[in-house]
């Protein structure tokens, strides 16, 4: 299994699973604004403000109990089904200093880093294989004829003009993953397939039903203290 990870969406595998990003931050940013800004004018040492960073904290709390309840069920569903997870070797720092502050925020808000460590552990208990690629030539290349199809980031659908095949590029992505994953394992390399898009959606919706958020918050009282 080769494994996509991107800022449109949170993943695309190379079954053409495609993992929706329940975007933690970005749906609690109002709410979390509002009671900053409420924290910021109650007075210091007083009874409200303790009152107020609990409330705080509770926020910061629940968007962060989302986010690795949704990692931990994301990653177990992968260690569970497949042998061999292949993921590319991204460099989080060096993506963040040379994104936009939109995309640092998303790139943030998915914690890429925080799912590869949860896979491979995971693997790692379970006996399986959880392997990190290089990213070069993941996007650009043709997984189906291994040609250049130079592409930005606009471009949504990889068209090669040299064999002909046509799917999403976060699908091309992942397929050129898992053949680098299989080589590294020594596994072979099997002829990729092209992916039949009208199906993708429907896989999608019906595999990431399963995927429901924990609503409980218990609150960190460290958290609290650095309020």
């Amino acid at each position: 299994m080769g494994i996509d990870l991107n800022v449109r969406n949170f993943s695309t595998d190379s079954d053409g699973l495609v993992i929706e990003n329940p975007k933690n931050v970005k749906k609690a940013e109002k709410r979390l604004a509002k009671q900053q800004q409420k924290l910021s004018r109650k007075k210091k040492g007083s009874h409200n403000r303790r009152k107020q960073k609990v409330i705080v904290a509770k926020v910061h709390e629940k968007i962060e109990n989302r986010r690795n309840d949704f990692l931990h069920k994301i990653s177990r569903y992968y260690v569970n089904n497949y042998d061999l997870v292949a993921l590319e070797d991204l460099n989080i720092t060096k993506l963040v200093q040379i994104s936009g502050r939109g995309l640092t925020k998303s790139i943030l808000d998915a914690s890429w880093g925080k799912f590869v460590k949860c896979v491979t552990y995971k693997a790692e208990n379970a006996g399986k294989f959880a392997v990190k690629v290089s990213p070069k030539g993941t996007t650009q290349d043709c997984c189906i004829c291994g040609e250049k199809v130079a592409k930005d980031l606009s471009v949504r659908m990889h068209l090669c003009p040299y064999c002909g095949s046509i799917m999403p590029r976060d699908y091309n992505a992942a397929q050129n993953i898992k053949l680098k994953g299989l080589e590294k394992v020594g596994w072979g390399t099997p002829e990729p397939t092209v992916l039949n898009t009208e199906n993708l959606n429907t896989l999608a919706e019906i595999r990431t039903s399963i995927l429901s958020l924990s609503e409980q918050v218990p609150v960190n009282e460290s958290r609290i203290s650095q309020l």
